[in-house]
Order: structure tokens, then sequence, then C-alpha cells
């Protein structure tokens, strides 16, 4: 007999209390010693909670984030980066899990104290990369809660490294992937500018450079204007500075790093060059008449006969450049470039008085005669090559007489 009533809960499989209550009660049989029997049902304010802390927990732990508390940003070899776990409820001091990254890596993660969280240290490696770093799986050492429940589930959470953060695994060195221009296709002489591009392999920092030579021997500094995977430079014609098709031919290094900071080292000159997809030529050669030449008949033409008289030069000039040409004659023919080329025709008409046994140039002017990057001609030198070469045309307007009378017996 006396005021208390003992029981014994077993905890059993799924229960759970943050606070062990008793949240209501029902009679079997209860009198006092008189005989009256016990009819109310209310709980009362002074409860197990009143006066005790027991929590029931029959739910095993789980991770339900990654996390990192490095700053956002690109890390290369041994660089180090911070993987948080947490836990759904606190686990016992110096549990661990290993978390495998998406760069292979596996990083031990450790509770320090009784808590949610498991901390660990990743160190970069060489080789590893990763466009944004994330847990790809975990493996469980010891992690139990506090009640004991052993953590078994390695599901990886929604809640990875990635939704947070934006880390970049970077241990690759930028390369040069391509040289190319902005400038239109043609030809340039001296003065003139080219845009000269090349392109990284990926972002490189700000002011840094490589200096690219052309296949003129010209050297130029290309330099990134901002983060990105461009550098440029002007390439300014020189005097003498000749090429069929530009191209770098070589390049050297300054200081190029990417965001990571892995330094450029390579300096294999791409296959994509300028020539791949421009026609940038590049002349500071003045043209020259290489040949005189007529595609008329041999023969011996008179008065009033014509006869075609072609100038060849030594690259293309612009169409309606001309030239006079000076026979041995005397006459002066006007040589006409057609269209961009390097031929100039024109027609020599034979006058009374005109008589050559072999018919050639003695001299020639210059009109007008530009190539096409602009470079005028200068030079008035015959060339070997002459009519006569390749010809025998003869010019005579002197009419036949007899010279003599004489005979024979």
């Amino acid at each position: 007999n006396g005021t208390t009533l003992v029981g014994t809960y077993t905890v059993g499989a799924g229960d759970n209390s943050n606070d062990l209550t008793v949240s209501s009660f029902s009679i079997g049989t209860v009198t006092d010693i008189a005989g009256n029997a016990m009819s109310g049902t209310t709980v009362p304010d002074t409860n197990i909670a009143s006066g005790s802390a027991i929590v029931i927990d029959t739910t095993a732990p789980t991770i339900t984030s990654f996390t990192s508390t490095t700053n956002n940003g690109s890390y290369k070899s041994a660089g180090t980066v911070n993987i948080t776990a947490t836990a759904s409820e606190a686990v016992v001091a110096t549990n661990t899990i290993t978390a495998t990254l998406d760069t292979s890596d596996n990083v031990t993660l450790t509770a320090a104290d009784n808590g949610t969280t498991l901390v660990g240290t990743y160190t970069v490696g060489a080789g590893d990369n990763s466009n944004d770093l994330t847990v790809s799986s975990f493996s469980i050492g010891t992690v139990t809660d506090i009640a004991g429940n052993a953590m078994s589930g390695t599901t990886v959470p929604d809640t990875n490294i990635a939704s947070g953060s934006a880390i970049v695994i970077d241990t690759t060195v930028p390369t040069i992937t391509s040289f190319t221009s902005t400038t239109n296709n043609g030809s340039y002489n001296s003065a003139d500018t080219v845009n000269i591009t090349a392109t990284a392999s990926e972002a490189v920092v700000a002011g840094n450079t490589i200096t690219a030579t052309l296949d003129t021997g010209d050297a130029v500094l290309l330099t990134a204007a901002a983060n990105g995977t461009t550098l440029v430079g002007t390439y300014t014609v020189g005097a003498g500075d000749n090429s069929n098709d530009l191209t770098v031919s070589s390049f050297s290094i300054g200081t190029v790093t990417d965001i990571a900071g892995n330094a450029m080292s390579g300096t294999t000159v791409p296959d994509t060059n300028i020539a791949s997809g421009s026609a940038i030529v590049i002349d500071t050669t003045a043209p020259t008449i290489t040949s005189f030449t007529s595609t008329t008949n041999n023969g011996s033409y008179k008065s009033a006969g014509t006869v075609n008289i072609t100038a060849t030069a030594s690259e293309a000039v612009v169409a309606t450049n001309t030239i006079t040409a000076t026979l041995d004659t005397s006459d002066n023919v006007t040589l006409t470039a057609a269209d961009n080329g390097t031929t100039l025709v024109g027609t020599y008409t034979v006058g009374a008085g005109d008589n050559s046994n072999d018919l050639t140039v003695s001299s020639f002017s210059i009109g007008t005669v530009t190539d096409i990057a602009g470079n005028a001609m200068s030079g008035t030198t015959v060339p070997d090559t002459n009519i006569a070469s390749g010809s025998a045309i003869v010019i005579d307007t002197t009419v036949p007489t007899i010279t003599s009378f004489t005979s024979t017996t």
C-alpha cells in the first residue's frame, strides 16, 4: 500500500521522443485504503519531462548534405578544400565517413565532437580536375548517434558541394589551340596593320602575354585584355616584309597562367593557324616588268598592219593600270591591264616610215601601276626577255625600187 505505481517501458523499434512524457493514462483498478475508486484521468502538470530529460531515439542518423567552407574559385595541385558533411542528428565524437569526390579522390571526414558535422580536408592532387566539385559517393567508417543507432545509409544527399559552392579543380596547364586573324582577307603592304589572335584551351589571367613570330620574321606581342581565352596583338607590316599566306611560325611565353594558377609551358604551334581560315598576303615588293612578248605571228608587216605587244609583270597588278612601251621603230604603245593580273596588253599599228628588222621594245615609261597591296612600280629597266627573244617580227614600210640594170651577156 502506498502512493507510487511503477512500471518499465521497453523502447520499441520506431519509437522516438525528444523528451519522454506521459500523454494520457487509463485506469485499471485503483482504490484508496477506504475503498474510494479512482476515476479522473487528467494528466498532471508534473510529468516525466518536468524533471527528466529522456530521449527515445530509434532512428539511425543519415547524411543530409555535403558542403564546403572554402571560397569559390579555381584550385590547382596542392591546393586545399574543406569538405563538410552534415548528419540528420548528433553523432559521436571521432566518428568517420569517407567521401569520394568526382575527382576520384577519397577524403576522410571526422566528427570533432558530439554533433552533426563531420569535417575533412581535400588536398588537390596532380591530374585532378572538376568543373564543379561534388561528392559522388561515400562509405561509413563508424557512425552512431548518441543513442547508439548506427548509420547504414550511403545515399548521397541532394544538397551537395556544388549546390552552394562553385569550386573548380584544375591541374591542367593551358595551351594555345589556334592562331587566327579578324583582319579581312587581302594584300597588305608596308605600314598596314593586321590583327593576330591566339586562343587558349581555357581562360587565362588578364595581362598575360605570349610573343608570336610570323613567317615574315616579325615578332608580335599578344596580350589577354581580361580573364578569358583570347590574347590579341597587332602586326604592323614593315618594309621588306613578305608572305604569300601569313602564318605564325613559332611563339614564346611571357607569363601565362589559368585562373587556378597552372602555368603554360608548351610552345607547339597549333594546327589551326592564321592561314587555315584567312588569306592574308604581305607584300612590300614593288612589281616589275619581266618580259615583253607578242602573240602576233612571225612575219613582215607593212603600214597599217597591227602587232600585239604584251608586257608581263612580276606579280598581279590592278586592272586599268598602264605603261607606255617605246618600240625600236620609235613608236609609243600604251599597254593596259584588262583586269587584276600579270599582263598588260596593247596594239601597235604600223605607221608610214616605220621599219625594224626584229621588232623590240627599246624603253618604257610607267603610267600608274601598283600591285594588289598598293606597292607602286618604279623600275623602268627593259627586261632581257624582249619581243625579239621569242618572235621574228619585221616592220617594213619601204617600197622596193629598181636599183640597177645590168646584163649577164
